[in-house]
Parts: structure tokens; C-alpha cells; sequence
């Protein structure tokens, strides 16, 4: 089995650095323009953060359909 190239991996970096920066400005919307599946807004649910809004944007019938599952 290959090894991950980073560590920890990409997909858990991008969602750390989002919500220190959520922590950090206190924003209370979030828009995530070319979300796709929306695998990065499911994350931020996890975390207790100031978001009251949060939606995601894509030009992909098929990631918005995954996205809203």
C-alpha cells in the first residue's frame, strides 16, 4: 500500500485551516464556490463555530446532487 503524500492529509489541512480562520474573523456566512460533493461545508459542521450560513456553489449537476444527500 502507498503511503499519503502529506501529513496529516490534504482534505483534513483545508479543513482546519477554514475553521481557524472562521475562529479568527468571527464570520457568521460561509459561500464555498466550486464546493463539488460539499465534502468540506459537511466537515465544517463537526466544528463549533460563529457560522449561522453556510452554501456551496458548482457548476456540477452531478456534485450538487451528491452535495445534497
Amino acid at each position: 500500500m502507498e503511503q499519503a503524500l502529506f501529513s496529516p492529509p490534504l482534505s483534513k489541512q483545508r479543513v482546519e485551516f477554514a475553521v481557524q480562520h472562521i475562529l479568527e474573523s468571527h464570520a457568521t456566512n460561509l459561500l464555498d464556490f466550486g464546493c463539488g460533493s460539499g465534502s468540506l461545508l459537511e466537515a465544517l459542521l463537526n466544528y463549533s463555530t460563529s457560522l449561522e450560513k453556510i452554501a456551496g456553489v458548482d457548476i456540477s449537476q452531478k456534485g450538487l446532487t451528491r452535495a445534497a444527500k
